[in-house]
């Protein structure tokens, strides 16, 4: 487990793109954290240059094309449960040989349930109490 603190945006951006660097080409990223601490906006960081990149608060899933790997964006925020998920194909992603699956509120759901032959990153994003910029990233 590693944690670093941020205390902008720019370093935030610094972060995000450096972590891309070590993603493999099959890599399930699961995110959690307070609302506004900023996993839509580590999404934004990491599609780099997408300006169509918002939260799936609603719609559940976005995805995104980039030249070399397609991105499946996941929000569970309204989530009731897994079988809430059998709709949006959640889970047929799992069958892609790679791509890259990022899933905000991902605590929503027992860890054990997503699929084990898909490498993970837990990721959480915690706020500092009194910084509005500043923020604990947590890296498992």
């Amino acid at each position: 487990m590693k944690s670093i603190t941020v205390n902008n945006l720019d370093e935030f951006k610094s972060f995000v793109l450096n972590l891309k660097k070590n993603l493999s080409s099959k890599q399930l990223i699961l995110l959690n954290g307070p609302l506004g601490s900023g996993k839509t906006q580590f999404v934004k960081c990491l599609v780099d240059g997408a300006d169509d990149v918002t939260s799936p608060t609603f719609s559940i899933h976005n995805k995104y094309q980039l030249k070399n790997i397609t991105i499946d964006h996941f929000d569970l925020y309204r989530l009731e449960g897994d079988e809430d998920l059998d709709s949006t194909g959640f889970w047929d992603i799992f069958n892609q040989s790679s791509g890259l699956v990022i899933v905000e509120w991902a605590d929503r759901l027992p860890q054990e349930v997503y699929p084990l032959n898909w490498p993970q990153m837990l990721i959480t994003i915690g706020l500092v109490e009194g910084e509005a910029d500043q923020r604990i990233i947590t890296v498992e």
